[in-house]
């Protein structure tokens, strides 16, 4: 009785040996490198990302945004030099050393207030004593790129974060098709149904900040024009746009003109800066965005060249 119950136990024993044996022969042995070109695995698209359903190429990857600094750039490297005003207009810093400086709100007590997209500040621009600072009035926000003013009560209203959603595929199939939902429109070089006849279909300009002209220091050409600021193509060849131009009306409203105001933010098909929004100040000058340089420029006409600083 004792050898038919000592054989089971021996050959558990030499089974427990032998798969110890085996383990650990298979952890002595090298691990298999990757194959030779093998791509690493690819990474989540962190949230709001301009390449979510883009296809996975060298190709689509050369039509994301053109990414700005990561630094806001110094007063004294700022390219005031480089940007033109129409005879008779004056453009000077007006603060700088905001990351990211984008969408412009005026407070009651002259307090502008600044949006960023790509960090999570709110910036405001005092004036106090007839100087001006900068200062961070809210972090740790998800893409504050609006900014609106109301009351002046801080905590007055109630807050939200919203959540990102991304879509793969195409958008907007429809209009890749070349249906505009008007006959005889096709999408080529003259878009009738939408820009009119012979007007050619070029890059967009991202068209970002617009303000009607309400004040009284600019000339009365300018008097109820709209200031656009185009923040210019991405995924051109040759870009367009980085500007100020200025849309001015007839007496119907219609379209008389579409001049440039503030130019040289676009070099040798390089950005040197890129206005996002314009806003008119109470004495009736003109502020401007860059989120490029992080900074906001004040342009001014006659002799009143410097604000106070």
């Amino acid at each position: 009785m004792k050898k038919h119950s000592f054989a089971p136990r021996s050959l558990l024993l030499a089974g427990a040996m032998l798969g110890a044996f085996t383990l650990s022969a298979a952890a002595q042995q090298p691990a298999t490198p990757p194959a030779a070109g093998a791509a690493p695995a690819a990474q989540p698209l962190p949230p709001g990302s301009p390449m979510i359903g883009r296809p996975d190429n060298e190709a689509a990857a050369k039509l994301a945004p053109v990414a700005p600094p990561p630094l806001p750039s110094a007063p004294d490297k700022l390219p005031l030099a480089k940007l033109k005003v129409p005879a008779g207009f004056n453009v000077e810093v007006y603060a700088a050393g905001m990351a990211n400086a984008r969408s412009l709100a005026l407070g009651d007590k002259g307090t502008v207030f600044v949006g960023s997209r790509l960090v999570d500040k709110v910036y405001a621009i005092v004036n106090k004593d007839g100087k001006r600072s900068v200062k961070v009035v809210a972090s740790g926000l998800y893409r504050p790129n609006g900014v609106a003013f109301k009351d002046g009560r801080d905590g007055a209203g109630r807050r939200a974060q919203p959540r990102h959603q991304g879509r793969r595929g195409f958008r907007r199939a429809v209009l890749l098709a070349g249906q505009h939902h008007r006959p005889g429109a096709r999408l080529g070089q003259e878009l009738q149904g939408l820009h009119g006849a012979g007007r050619p279909d070029g890059p967009h300009t991202a068209s970002l900040g617009m303000r009607f002209y309400t004040g009284s220091m600019f000339p009365k050409a300018y008097k109820d024009a709209i200031f656009v600021a185009r923040h210019g193509s991405w995924n051109k060849s040759q870009k367009q746009g980085g500007d100020i131009v200025v849309v001015k009306l007839n007496k119907d409203g219609t379209v008389k003109s579409v001049e440039p105001f503030l130019t040289g933010f676009l070099e040798d098909n390089k950005y040197v800066g890129r206005p996002v929004d314009v806003m008119l100040l109470k004495d009736g000058s003109l502020l401007v965005s860059d989120d490029w340089n992080g900074a906001v420029y004040r342009i001014s006409y006659g002799k009143q060249k410097v604000a106070n600083q």
